[in-house]
């Protein structure tokens, strides 16, 4: 859809992995404990002992996998059984010499090194409720505190824009020119109607406009984006209250473990020697940092 809202990227997002990937990569880490030498093996498969903490690690894979069901001793130590009878007969067969079986491999201890590394980060520091007040009051002292509700007629000129606003002069109305007159999809639809949007979801010429306009009036002159040239109605606007924080207390400290993630992986990288050397990139020892937010584009966030 070719209208004014943007996609926003949070700074949650800036790590190539989410939160939540770290986390579940947390729980699925096979290295979770060394196995004791004097632990007692759950079974014995050609010589080869699988140990109680083997089996302890399958039980949080499957709980991981499939939540809520319950878990068969029985049955995940026949299942571990099966595995090693399937390992050792892909080892007979030369299978761990295999390109691509190495490549999983390889991938799979980089994985888990990277996930334990991860969690024990994020035990490392609990945030304590000052802190995520603190950081809850930084974000609503930043937020904007207003609301707007709009419409738009979207075209490809000036020219066509200042002829609709011309029409808007002589009383005809605004959802019918933006059905016949928009090229933005949606107007078919809602009549040019973009719903209620902080000032912030907006490209900034739309935002700047609608920000100085008064309630049920249009521009007088087009406003130029990126998307074309902009006839916009101003329908209402409104306060913008901020969430209780006992509400959003829970994904105010979600974020702010992230952006711990996001920083120690900077850090990381900060003191890394790094050349990207995949297709059409140039080698650098550093990437280039990541925008805050990305640049606008057509359709809904």
């Amino acid at each position: 859809m070719n209208h004014p809202k943007k996609k926003l990227l949070s700074a949650a997002l800036v790590c190539a992995f989410s939160l939540a990937a770290y986390q579940q990569f947390a729980h699925t880490a096979l290295a979770e404990s060394a196995a004791s030498s004097e632990s007692k093996p759950v079974a014995i498969v050609n010589g080869k002992p699988i140990s109680h903490e083997m089996l302890e690690v399958y039980a949080k894979l499957q709980h991981t996998a499939k939540p809520g069901t319950p878990a068969d001793e029985a049955t995940l130590i026949q299942n571990l059984v099966s595995l090693q009878l399937l390992t050792d007969d892909a080892i007979k067969k030369g299978l761990d010499k295999d390109p691509t079986v190495i490549s999983q491999l390889d991938f799979q201890r980089l994985n888990i090194l990277a996930s334990a590394d991860l969690r024990q980060l994020l035990t490392s520091h609990k945030f304590t409720d000052e802190e995520v007040k603190k950081e809850y009051d930084r974000l609503v002292a930043a937020a904007p505190r207003k609301e707007y509700k709009a419409s738009h007629i979207l075209t490809k000129t000036k020219a066509e824009a200042e002829a609709v606003i011309k029409e808007l002069d002589k009383g005809k109305s605004f959802a019918d020119l933006a059905k016949e007159k928009s090229i933005d999809p949606s107007a078919k639809q809602n009549s040019g109607d973009l719903g209620w949007f902080p000032p912030q979801q907006m490209v900034k010429p739309f935002s700047d406009a609608v920000e100085k306009m008064k309630k049920g009036t249009y521009t007088k002159t087009p406003v130029q984006s990126e998307f074309g040239w902009h006839v916009i109605k101003l329908e209402d606007e409104r306060e913008v209250q901020p969430p209780a924080f006992e509400g959003v207390k829970a994904q105010m400290e979600q974020l702010m473990q992230t952006k711990m993630v996001n920083d120690y992986v900077d850090k990381l990288k900060e003191h890394a020697k790094i050349e990207m050397l995949s297709s059409g990139e140039q080698p650098a020892e550093k990437p280039a940092q990541k925008p805050a937010t990305e640049k606008p584009t057509p359709g809904k966030k």
